[in-house]
């Protein structure tokens, strides 16, 4: 059992509010599966560890597989298990095996050392003995995307597989700086060779409308003269 997509959203709606929801570590979790945390964060980029979980004095980065919402009630019987008294030890029943009127032999007059009792374990674990786990910094890669579609430029970003600047209109004189930024000369020589096209494409389309408008200027003036 682990977290759904709508605990997920549940367990961030809590955490908005300002409250820390209680969760179970699962088996994945390692050596500390079956104890109790409380979830004191959530990533906006939910991939890999994205929850941060408060456990002792550490808080670390689980997945969602890795931890579930406590069962109705779980939390309850944990608490009234624990602090439920531990038995005192049964006394054997019948006669003593020693008569108090009977001297034993001189040998066993040495009492044997009895090692020290060990108070009953609880039912939680000691603080001291939780295994720390380091925590882990999720790598988050970032890109930066130019292109051009035949008429004009755009560029856009994402974090991972998540958009995070959608694309927008650039200009042609801020692609070429966005090309040199990235201190790669080949990738500059293919945004330049793309401006000069543009360029020699302009220059013919300006020619060919020169040569139209002086045509159309010699009609005139043809007509001037009926």
């Amino acid at each position: 059992m682990s977290l759904s997509d709508h605990d997920v959203d549940h367990i961030e709606q809590v955490v908005r509010s300002g409250k820390r929801p209680r969760v179970v570590f699962c088996d994945s979790a390692g050596q500390i599966a079956g104890q109790v945390g409380k979830v004191v964060a959530i990533a906006d980029d939910r991939t890999g560890e994205f929850l941060t979980v408060e456990f002792g004095s550490d808080r670390l980065e689980f997945g969602p597989d890795e931890i579930r919402l406590p069962e109705r009630g779980e939390l309850s019987r944990r608490k009234k298990k624990t602090d439920e008294p531990a038995a005192e030890p049964r006394q054997p029943s019948g006669p003593p095996l020693l008569d108090d009127t009977t001297e034993p032999p001189e040998k066993t007059t040495r009492a044997t050392p009895q090692p020290p009792k060990t108070p009953p374990q609880r039912a939680t674990t000691p603080r001291q003995s939780t295994p720390r786990r380091k925590p882990k910094t999720r790598g988050q890669s970032v890109s930066v995307t130019v292109s051009f579609d035949g008429e004009k430029w755009t560029m856009s970003a994402s974090r991972g597989a998540k958009t995070a600047v959608k694309a927008h209109d650039i200009d042609h004189r801020r692609a070429l700086e966005v090309a040199r930024a990235s201190g790669s000369a080949e990738v500059e020589q293919v945004v330049f060779d793309v401006l000069e096209q543009i360029k020699t494409d302009a220059e013919a389309e300006a020619e060919r409308l020169r040569a139209q408008l002086s045509e159309v200027e010699e009609r005139v003036a043809d007509l001037g003269q009926l």
